[in-house]
């Protein structure tokens, strides 16, 4: 059939979207070709948002970020629609620039799927162009793979049984490699038009839908022990943060868990917990938990500890669980802050940990005065206008973890999301525009001067004319915090003074980066700040699309150490 590959194509994109595909990261290439025909008719007859990328990191990065943005901040939440993310590239070379991405969506189970485009098989082997064992080179990343030979001319039996296949690939959380041989000719009939239907008519659509367990309650699982604190971290259950604040449990919640909204959460929870560690008897984990070397010390205790998630692995980094749950049968109702005093149970030991949070909040009121990384972070936290945060790997989102005491109703309707699965400083810019693409809201991405120099190559992405913009930029803020390099090696054992003639060499790796510059150039509004009156008057004009500003701060070292010695003689 001359056309059997624009045929394939279209069959198989008719399978993703069936399946769910929303947003599609397009890399430019000559042998997934039939994927561009395809897409450009899925994009003008069903919706399919598309956005077109040079660079296959930026592209799986910015499926990453539209991933976990349309999948919310709860992984166990089945109310929601199921949507998957695709990130397209040709052969050879280019798949080896998205397996970052796989790994990130691996460890947090997000739907990004990884459609590469291959020579056919007899072509393998040979030193032909662009050629390379592409069949299974994700397996160790992803949960689901499928390749998918040269299919030439189908019946229609044989169409639905590989629209069947594609389907089956997704019946996994995530992500998941669909690897397509195609053979020469690469472009579709020349009567072909974008306004035409999908040409899927051989296949009847099959809907998959996915089995829901019946939950245990709190009651049946978590033990009545009044000296008991809930762990929530990236990504952590909204139903056992309620639960628990229904019972006046505390909660220690890292910026991305999505329950730092919660009448028990815990700030400076970090710092707060050395003090009452040795009186915990119980712990509830949700989440993933990865931002604190105390909180890790706090999971380790041999206490009772049960561990509420679906994932393999589950979190426990010591082996102490004591029981593991996929989720728990959810609450409809959460005590607003004056109900929270009326809860029936024991408030005493939820006093104690918010009396020390307290006057921690006090040492780091002492310091807001003057720009430095946990004023300006808490003056990001605390943004009147709800903007939705990004925040980037290392010192960025620990400041936050760190600083961060707003009221509860200042966070109501925001998200916080960051890249936790690996913790990479690896495509921050790319995975705030792809979480902002698929929202109608605005977003704020927040990251260190190296976050930002590690991901130049999403800065420059354009939408081409005559084009509707859906790239993300028209939503997203982009806030660096230059503190001259990576200063968070400075707060760990590399910043001993016994190492300090080779840090900033080997640790701190200083950039000569002109920031604002580099986005102007990329065709960003730019702003330098160095003054903590002129981010409160920025903040204070509202979020400015496409708009990147230079925080300059000095390295926070001397000050957290400090900050860590003052809450630790409380």
């Amino acid at each position: 059939m001359s056309e059997s590959s624009s045929v394939s194509a279209q069959l198989i994109l008719r399978a993703l979207l069936d399946q769910g595909l929303t947003a599609v990261a397009y890399c430019a290439g000559s042998r997934n070709a039939p994927f561009a025909y395809a897409l450009a008719q899925a994009e003008q007859t069903e919706g399919l948002q598309v956005q077109t990328f040079v660079d296959e990191r930026a592209a799986s990065f910015w499926a990453l970020g539209a991933a976990r943005q349309l999948t919310g901040t709860d992984p166990e939440d089945t109310t929601s629609p199921r949507h998957w993310t695709a990130v397209f590239t040709t052969s050879g070379t280019a798949i080896t620039h998205i397996q970052g991405a796989l790994e990130e969506a691996k460890h947090t189970h997000l739907p990004l799927l990884a459609v590469t485009a291959d020579r056919p098989g007899e072509l393998i082997g040979t030193a032909a162009s662009q050629t390379t064992e592409q069949q299974g080179f994700f397996d160790l990343s992803v949960e689901s793979s499928l390749s998918i030979p040269p299919l030439g001319s189908l019946s229609d039996d044989q169409s639905q049984q590989w629209y069947a296949q594609v389907a089956r690939l997704l019946c996994c959380k995530g992500p998941a490699h669909l690897n397509v041989q195609f053979r020469d000719p690469l472009t579709p009939a020349s009567s072909w038009k974008a306004n035409q239907p999908l040409n899927t008519a051989r296949t009847h659509k099959l809907s998959i839908y996915p089995t829901v367990p019946v939950y245990p309650h709190w009651d049946e699982v978590v033990e009545d022990i009044p000296e008991t604190v809930v762990v929530a971290g990236d990504r952590a259950s909204r139903e056992v943060g309620i639960c628990a604040s229904n019972r006046g449990i505390p909660i220690l919640a890292e910026p991305s868990s999505g329950l730092c909204d919660l009448p028990t959460w815990i700030p400076h929870g970090s710092m707060s917990v050395g003090h009452l560690k040795d009186q915990v008897r119980q712990i509830v984990v949700t989440g993933r938990p990865t931002l604190s070397r105390p909180i890790t010390s706090l999971l380790a205790a041999k206490v009772r500890k049960v561990v509420v998630s679906a994932d393999r692995p589950w979190p426990d980094q010591s082996g102490t669980a004591t029981l593991v749950v996929p989720q728990l049968a959810g609450e409809a109702e959460l005590p607003g802050e004056a109900e929270l005093l009326d809860v029936s149970c024991d408030k005493t030991w939820l006093q104690q940990w918010l009396g020390i949070s307290n006057r921690i909040e006090k040492l780091f009121q002492a310091h807001d005065g003057y720009l430095n990384l946990f004023s300006a972070a808490r003056m990001l936290w605390n943004d009147p206008h709800s903007i939705n945060l990004w925040l980037g790997a290392s010192n960025t989102v620990r400041a936050f973890d760190l600083a961060a005491a707003p009221p509860p109703t200042a966070l109501l309707s925001r998200k916080v999301l960051s890249n936790r699965g690996l913790a990479g400083i690896d495509g921050t810019i790319a995975s705030a525009m792809g979480a902002a693409a698929v929202s109608e809201q605005p977003w704020r991405a927040v990251m260190g001067d190296l976050t930002f120099a590690h991901d130049l190559t999403s800065l420059p992405a354009a939408i081409p004319a005559g084009f509707p913009d859906r790239l993300g930029r028209q939503n997203t803020e982009l806030v660096v915090f230059n503190d001259a390099g990576g200063s968070i090696f400075a707060s760990l054992e590399h910043g001993d003074q016994a190492f300090a003639s080779i840090f900033r060499k080997y640790f701190a790796i200083e950039q000569t980066l002109d920031i604002a510059a580099v986005g102007a150039a990329c065709g960003w509004k730019t702003t330098v700040i160095d003054q903590i009156d002129q981010l409160h008057q920025t903040i204070a004009d509202g979020p400015s699309p496409n708009t990147l500003l230079e925080v300059k701060i000095d390295p926070p070292t001397q000050l957290l150490k400090d900050l860590r010695e003052q809450a630790k003689a409380l």
